[in-house]
C-alpha cells in the first residue's frame, strides 16, 4: 500500500514489481487511488498499468483518470491469465494521482468471480449497510477485497456469517490522516460448502467503491442485497459506462419513485422518473449521449428509502 503520490512527471514509469506464478492460472491485479482534474492548467492526473507486454492504456476503465474522477476515488480490478514463471507489473503515471493500494492475488484454480463498482455513499442511520450472499459447492479458500473512501468521522465493520472480521492490522481508524483516500480491506477465509453472507456495518457516511471476490469456480450464486429497512434494491449497470447504462430497481411495496441525476456540484441534470409504482422489479436504459464524460450522482427516493450512487461516463 504505497499511500503516496508520484513525482509529477509526464507519462513516466513510477513503480515496477516482479512476481512469480507457480502454475498457469488467472491472477488478479487490484489497484485503488484517486486523481484530480486541474482544469485551470488544462492538465489532469492519470495512471495506467502494463503487465508483461500487455499495455492496458490511458483513459479507460482499466486506468485511473483525473479528467473523469475530479478528485474522487476509483478501483481497478483486472483478471489476467498468466503462464508459470516470472512476470512484471509496471505502473505509469502522469502528473500526481494518489495511489493507495497495489495488490496482486493468485492461487491455483483461482479466478475473479465477482466485481462490482458500487460507488455508493452510505446514507441514513448508523448500522447495517450492505451484504453479499454467496453459495459454495465445496470447501474453498475465498478472498474478498472491499474498497472504501472515508472521512475521519467514518468507520466500518465487516462480518462473515455474523462472525466479526479482525481488521486491526489494516483498518483506517477514526481520526486518521488519510482523509478521503481509498482504503482496501483484504479478507481471506476458508469457507465450508453451503451458503455464506458477508455483511458491512457502518458509522457516518463512508463510500463503498468496489467489492471483488477471488476464488475457485466452486463459488456460485453471488447476490448483492441492498441496505434498507423496506428491502428495496437499486443498481446502475454497467458502471463505468459508455453512452448508455441500465437503471434497475426493485420495490417491496407500492411507492412514489423519484430518480434524479446531478453533477458533482449538486446541480440537477435531469429528473428521469417521478411517479407512483406498484410493487415489483423495474429496468430501463438511460442514454447519456448529450452529457460530457465525467462522474455523476444518481439519487433514488421511494417513500422512506433514499440512496445515492456515483456513476462514471466514459466516452
Amino acid at each position: 500500500s504505497p499511500n503516496t503520490f508520484p513525482s509529477g512527471e509526464k507519462e513516466t514509469l513510477w513503480k515496477e514489481y516482479n512476481f512469480t506464478i507457480g502454475n498457469q492460472s488467472e491472477a488478479l491485479i487490484y489497484i485503488t487511488g484517486n486523481a484530480e482534474n486541474y482544469s485551470e492548467f488544462e492538465i489532469d492526473d492519470d495512471l495506467k498499468i502494463v503487465i508483461d507486454d500487455i499495455d492496458y492504456g490511458w483513459n479507460n476503465q482499466n486506468s485511473i483518470n483525473g479528467n473523469f474522477l475530479n478528485g474522487n476515488s476509483s478501483a481497478i480490478s483486472i483478471p489476467v491469465n498468466l503462464s508459470s514463471g516470472n512476470h512484471t507489473l509496471k505502473i505509469y503515471t502522469d502528473e500526481t494521482p494518489f495511489v493507495s493500494d497495489i495488490i496482486i492475488i493468485n492461487s491455483p484454480n483461482g479466478k475473479l468471480i465477482y466485481n462490482n463498482n458500487f460507488m455508493q455513499i452510505a446514507n441514513g442511520e448508523d448500522g447495517f449497510f450492505k451484504n453479499i450472499d454467496l453459495n459454495i459447492s465445496e470447501n474453498s479458500d475465498v478472498t474478498f477485497l472491499l474498497s472504501f473512501d472515508m472521512n475521519s468521522s467514518d468507520d466500518i465493520n465487516i462480518t462473515i456469517d455474523d462472525k466479526e472480521i479482525d481488521l486491526t492490522n489494516q483498518k483506517i481508524l477514526l481520526g486518521n490522516e488519510l482523509q478521503k483516500r481509498p482504503q482496501t480491506f483484504i479478507i481471506n477465509e476458508n469457507l465450508n460448502a453451503g451458503k455464506h453472507s458477508l455483511k458491512i456495518y457502518k458509522s457516518g457516511s463512508p463510500e463503498l467503491i468496489n467489492i471483488s471476490v477471488y476464488g475457485p469456480s466452486t463459488i456460485t450464486d453471488i447476490e448483492n442485497n441492498s441496505d434498507n429497512k423496506i428491502e428495496n434494491e437499486f443498481g446502475v449497470y454497467p458502471n463505468p459506462f459508455n453512452i448508455s447504462t441500465n437503471i434497475k430497481y426493485k420495490l417491496s411495496h407500492s411507492s412514489n419513485v423519484k430518480i434524479r441525476i446531478y453533477n458533482l456540484l449538486g446541480e440537477l441534470i435531469e429528473e428521469i422518473i417521478n411517479k407512483d409504482h406498484p410493487q415489483g422489479e423495474y429496468n430501463f436504459e438511460w442514454n447519456a449521449n448529450k452529457l460530457t464524460s465525467g462522474i455523476y450522482l444518481f439519487s433514488i427516493s421511494a417513500n422512506n428509502y433514499f440512496e445515492t450512487k456515483k456513476v462514471m461516463l466514459l466516452k
